[in-house]
């Protein structure tokens, strides 16, 4: 009785996979009877996937002054097709800085949660 109950139950691929797939069946469910948990759940998935692949979505670098023909920075650019929100006043293009600033947000909240609980 006590051999069997120090007998460490080994996880074999077929048996991980079995769990993987049940799990990711009980997801409809859950998303029934929690939606607003639902759409919390992507949108947090949303975020990180635009945060990590910031470096790929960011049209331009969100540090550098985006400047015209004579040199002077793109000051307070209406949202166009070449700035899609538009730039700041130092001639920074806003998306880009709202993508970076992705990152910063969840590395902020990741944080702070775990400090709150004590």
């Amino acid at each position: 009785m006590l051999r069997e109950a120090l007998q460490i139950r080994t996880a074999t691929p077929s048996r991980v996979w079995r769990q993987g797939l049940q799990s990711l069946q009980a997801l409809p469910r859950l998303a029934a009877r929690k939606p607003l948990g639902a759409v919390s759940a992507v949108i947090l998935c949303g975020l990180v996937a635009v945060a990590l692949l910031a470096p790929v979505l960011a049209p331009y670098d969100p540090y550098r002054f985006n400047l015209n023909e004579r040199g002077l920075p793109i000051r307070l650019q209406f949202p166009n097709t070449r700035f899609l929100c538009g730039t700041d006043p130092l001639g920074r293009d806003v998306l880009s800085r709202i993508i970076y600033g992705a990152r910063i947000s969840l590395v902020v909240g990741f944080c702070s949660v775990p400090r709150s609980r004590g």
